[in-house]
C-alpha cells in the first residue's frame, strides 16, 4: 500500500467525525484497526475507505450500543443479524427509559408530598442512609 494514500489519525479524525482518542480506543478494542502503524513512531494511518466504518461506529456509540454489539454489526453482512442486535439494544433502552421515568416520577412525588423531607444537613433528617 502506498503511504501517500493513507490519512494521519488527525486528518482521519476530522474526516470521520471521530476524535483521535476514540480512534485509538476503537483500535484497542478491535473495532477499527488502522491500515498501517509505523513501527518506530507508533503513528496510525487510515485508508479513505475506512471513513464510513468510523462514522458507523460513531453513530452506534452515540446510540450507546455496547462495543460487543458494534462488533456484531460490523462483522455481518446479514441485515437480519443487524436487526436482532439493534432490536435487543432498543429493548434495553426502553427498559432504561421506563426505569428513569419511574425515578423522575418518584422524585417529583417525594418532593411534592413533603418539601421538608430532604434535610439540609445529611443525617439530620428522617431519611438517613
Amino acid at each position: 500500500m502506498h503511504g501517500d494514500d493513507l490519512k494521519t489519525i488527525g486528518r482521519f479524525a476530522r474526516l470521520s467525525g471521530a476524535s483521535v482518542h476514540a480512534l485509538r480506543h476503537y483500535d484497542d478494542v478491535g473495532l477499527l484497526a488502522p491500515a498501517e502503524v509505523d513501527a518506530a513512531s507508533g503513528y496510525r494511518r487510515y485508508r479513505a475507505d475506512q471513513i464510513q466504518s468510523a462514522r458507523l461506529i460513531r453513530a452506534l456509540r452515540w446510540m450507546d450500543l455496547p462495543i460487543e454489539g458494534i462488533k456484531q454489526v460490523l462483522d455481518t453482512d446479514n441485515d437480519d443479524d443487524v436487526h436482532v442486535v439493534l432490536t435487543r439494544h432498543r429493548d434495553r433502552l426502553e427498559r432504561q427509559r421506563s426505569r428513569l421515568s419511574a425515578q423522575i416520577n418518584d422524585v417529583t412525588a417525594f418532593w411534592k408530598e413533603d418539601s421538608q423531607c430532604l434535610p439540609l444537613n445529611p443525617g439530620a433528617g428522617r431519611y438517613r442512609s
